[in-house]
């Protein structure tokens, strides 16, 4: 339900595809081709107990023309299924924050939710329709919402129209029509609907979505107009959007219409229960962030945890909020120099928090007074060119274990005497000729004395390591040049005899990987490979929850192992 699985970001399993294994692929919007899609781990929640026991993942990518969405999806089908896609961005582009699951009840997902971050996403509450409207078709409707506060000049609205329900899949389906926007001070924006029509910057195809019952059985099958355009107008209070959707060879009906300010936004996504995207209820609980929020979403249980990253040479901002959106503490390093944080997700001990930073920091600071007090640890002071901290902090055992792109991992622990952070001891990660340090981002994942991580890089510096907690010797588990690792890696083993190791390549033909390792050999186990199984740049990682893998790639494809 987080990155890492659980607060402590150690990514152990105790149950996984081993031998014996399916891989099922599902295409997500505008699948195919592209860099942007999937960029981080999936959430997996198993609900209910025994045989009535379901397990969905929730991966949040970019949809390209339909912008930053959330996909659920029903992992324990034979053939798994989409439940819902919803957006949660108003723009297109890179979604590089693993989000967060905050679950309910074993049972029940009624009170579930999920936070993430999205670039250009204030959601505007002002935006709703009270009642579905009908077209006919041949004729036109307006959606019309009035007294809207406006923060940007800039904002896209995303529309869904129902265009039929079917209890039979549709081996076609094809609607036509148009739609005009405009916002108060704006010009008017005029789009044309045609079922197979799409560039990168908009979309407006049909839409297909299987809606299941509570038992996993499909009822019917849907076919929508997603409509997403950026529109503009003029800031402030008292501002109205306007919307006319024409169709002309078949009837529909507006289900919803939102729009999205273009600024940097906490979403808070509730309903996960709901059979069909409309019902999921997306709101913004803290809006006007500056830059970019990389980082994996943590939480201590109380608070919230993120980082923003605004560029090179910009000094980037940790947050603290509560779970309403509230600002609870906030920290900007400009007076340490200008570097942001980049996916370097936070953990705490439950009275410190921890995080890295770009040019090679790692800082604490106080649960309590999170905006006053803490300290940091300088990496150079150890090494000469540590490099930039780009993993998440992992604990185990009381102390901290991260790497960084200089080619290291680290262990530290907080002294109380000195009150502050120690190096404890570190490691350089050699290439597979001993003449330079790999790169790595990967969260160290820490069974027994076995540490692994994954790294990157150049000729002989791609691919899986173990580095021995007790030893600190350091050495390859897998080495390849078309291996390149970039996330953590998933364990399920003890440290001691056979661990079986999972990871996805960040590589022109990359895919998932699951090894078996035991302390002298590695083996290939599987590999996510098969006839019209697509391979491309898998970059976000693995997840595995009740046996079952996932993982998506760059052209928005998403593997289910099993």
């Amino acid at each position: 339900t987080e990155f890492g699985k659980t607060s402590a970001h150690n990514h152990v399993v105790t149950s996984s595809p081993i031998t014996s294994h399916t891989v099922k692929q599902i295409a997500l919007k505008n699948a195919g081709g592209g860099w942007d899609g999937v960029d981080t781990e999936p959430l997996m929640r198993t609900v209910g107990t025994g045989d009535d026991a379901v397990t969905y993942a929730y991966i949040l990518y970019d949809g390209r023309g339909d912008s930053g969405r959330l996909v659920k999806i029903n992992c324990s089908e034979t053939n798994p299924v989409i439940v819902w896609d919803v957006q949660i961005s108003g723009s297109n582009g890179f979604q590089l924050s693993n989000p967060l699951l905050v679950p309910g009840t074993v049972d029940s997902e009624t009170n579930d939710a999920i936070y993430l971050a999205a670039s250009n996403a204030a959601k505007n509450s002002g935006v709703s329709i009270a009642n579905d409207i009908s077209i006919a078709s041949g004729s036109s409707a307006t959606v019309t919402c009035s007294g809207l506060t406006l923060a940007t000049t800039t904002n896209r609205v995303a529309i869904g129209v129902l265009l039929g329900e079917y209890s039979t899949q549709q081996t076609s389906f094809s609607a036509h029509g148009s739609a005009s926007l405009s916002l108060t001070g704006g010009t008017t924006t005029s789009i044309t609907l045609n079922p197979d029509a799409a560039t990168s910057s908009t979309n407006y195809h049909v839409v297909e979505e299987v809606v299941q019952d509570t038992v996993n059985n499909t009822v019917t099958y849907q076919y929508w107009w997603y409509i997403n355009q950026n529109i503009s107008g003029t800031t402030g209070s008292g501002k109205t959007l306007t919307a006319t959707i024409n169709l002309t060879d078949h009837a529909g009906t507006i289900k919803s219409a939102q729009m999205f300010g273009q600024s940097g936004a906490i979403q808070k996504v509730t309903n996960l229960g709901a059979t069909s995207a409309d019902d999921v209820v997306v709101t913004t609980i803290k809006s006007g962030i500056t830059g970019q929020i990389n980082t994996p979403i943590t939480t201590d249980g109380t608070y919230l945890y993120f980082g923003t990253y605004t560029g090179y040479n910009t000094a980037g901002t940790y947050y603290q909020i509560t779970k309403t959106g509230s600002l609870q503490g906030s920290f900007t390093t400009s007076n340490d120099g200008n570097y942001g944080f980049y996916w370097a997700g936070a953990a705490t001990d439950g009275t410190r928090v921890y995080f890295g930073r770009d040019n090679g920091k790692v800082f604490w600071r106080s649960v309590s007074d999170f905006t006053n007090t803490g300290d940091c640890i300088d990496l150079s002071d150890t090494v000469s060119s540590p490099g930039n901290v780009r993993s998440t902090i992992m604990i185990d055992g009381g102390k901290l274990y991260f790497t960084s792109q200089g080619g290291y991992l680290w262990c530290c622990s907080y002294n109380t005497d000195l009150d502050n952070l120690v190096v404890d001891w570190y490691t350089a990660l050699r290439n597979s000729t001993n003449t330079a340090n790999v790169t790595s981002t990967s969260t160290p994942t820490k069974v027994g004395n076995r540490i692994y991580v994954g790294c990157y890089g150049g000729t002989g510096k791609s691919g899986v390591k173990c580095i021995d907690a007790t030893t600190h010797s350091e050495t390859y588990v897998i080495q390849s040049n078309s291996l390149p690792v970039q996330c953590s890696i998933v364990v399920n083993g003890s440290g001691t005899g056979t661990d079986y190791l999972y990871f996805v390549t960040n590589y022109a033909s990359g895919t998932g990987y699951c090894y078996s390792w035991d302390g002298t050999t590695a083996t290939l186990v599987w590999s996510g490979t098969g006839t019209g199984i697509d391979q491309t740049y898998a970059l976000g990682g693995m997840s595995i929850e009740n046996g079952i893998s996932v993982y998506g790639n760059d052209h928005n494809y998403v593997s289910v192992v099993k």
